[in-house]
């Protein structure tokens, strides 16, 4: 384009009149309008889609196994701890038990004592009985054998267990 052609394609109307002033318009080119066609779909064969699975067997028998012993170790555990949660609770009654029972003998063995008189014994015992204490050629020592009991084959001279206690109660 020429300098010429330039400025009157950039110059303006003017039109004095009840419309509007165009200003600095630009000529519509004329272009092409392509004619866009639709893009037919494109038929694929359909085909089944195998997926791998997402574990393999070897790997859902190892998850399996070990979940398995998971759970047995968890309650092998809560038995564990239920047999020791009874197991003290045992301890506990036993223990009770013992101090009533220690409570018990004491109070038995009071009431024993307080009714045994030793000096009434001893007195029984030398004045009416005529006993006395053993000198050293009255006392009989003997060597232990290995074991620690002593079977007696022959009765003690002079000792009956039966003509003792008529005496002693009596």
């Amino acid at each position: 384009m020429s300098a010429d052609k330039r400025r009157n394609y950039y110059q303006t109307n003017y039109y004095n009149g009840s419309a509007a002033r165009k200003l600095n318009t630009v000529p519509q080119t004329h272009r092409e309008v392509e004619e866009i066609r639709p893009v037919a779909p494109v038929k694929v064969p359909k085909t089944k889609v195998r997926r791998k699975p997402a574990i393999g067997f070897m790997m859902f028998v190892t998850m399996t196994g070990a979940l398995m012993m998971t759970l047995y170790t968890a309650v092998d555990y809560v038995k564990a701890q239920l047999e020791v949660h009874d197991l003290t609770k045992a301890i506990a009654a036993s223990e009770l038990q013992l101090s009533q029972m220690t409570m018990e003998n004491e109070a038995a063995l009071k009431k024993i004592n307080s009714k045994i008189d030793l000096e009434d014994i001893f007195n029984k015992a030398t004045n009416e009985l005529g006993m006395v204490f053993p000198n050293n050629n009255k006392v009989i020592t003997y060597k232990a054998a290995v074991c620690e009991y002593i079977r007696q084959y022959d009765s003690v001279p002079e000792a009956n267990a039966e003509d003792l206690l008529e005496k002693l109660f009596h």
